[in-house]
């Protein structure tokens, strides 16, 4: 019996696999949303690339912060990765009904949306800040309790700088997926 749990046990993989996933939906999304300009491609065939790209971005960022929460293992950043990919839609929606991009019947929709994702996201947001102050509780109760020195081994201080390191990547990756999605927003708006 003792083989047939191993064999059912999952392979571990690399604690970083899911910060590589979340930079290659950042590069294909912005290959996508960049990808209609570089090729020539005019007319209603961009859109797709676009809404591609663009849930690519959406997904990237959000990931990051996801990934970013595992790193400094608070439950925060989850939520609010999760939030920031229906509220950026949200936000994109009340641009486009406030320039009246999107009108008629399919407005009324879009409104309908935007009010729907703007409460689910703003609901996760707003969860996640809870965990963010009961985390800070609970280290403080565990370094309080701990011995008065801190262990200065090698391992130890190797497994902190790859923490930092990890961190520092979601962060860059996180913010690289904001910067290309306002970007690309930024040129694709009227002026």
């Amino acid at each position: 019996m003792k083989g047939e749990s191993k064999q059912s046990e999952k392979k571990p993989g690399p604690p970083t696999l899911g910060l590589a996933v979340v930079a290659d939906l950042w590069l294909w999304g912005a290959l996508l949303l960049f990808a209609p300009n570089y090729l020539g491609i005019a007319s209603g065939w961009q859109i797709p690339f676009y809404v591609l790209g663009g849930l690519a971005l959406l997904i990237s960022f959000g990931g990051a912060l996801t990934e970013l929460g595992k790193l400094w293992k608070t439950e925060a950043l989850s939520y609010w990765g999760a939030g920031i990919v229906l509220l950026i839609p949200a936000a994109a929606l009340y641009i486009a009904i406030g320039r009246q991009l999107i009108t008629g019947a399919l407005g009324v929709v879009a409104k309908v949306g935007a009010l729907i994702l703007t409460a689910i996201g703003g609901g996760l947001f707003l969860h996640g800040i809870p965990y963010l102050f009961w985390r800070q509780d609970s280290r403080t109760k565990e370094s309080s309790s701990g011995p008065a020195d801190a262990p200065d081994s090698v391992d130890e201080k190797r497994a902190r700088r790859k923490a930092n390191f990890e961190a520092i990547a979601s962060i860059v990756v996180a913010l690289l997926s904001l910067a290309t999605a306002v970007v690309t927003l930024a040129e694709k708006l009227p002026h």
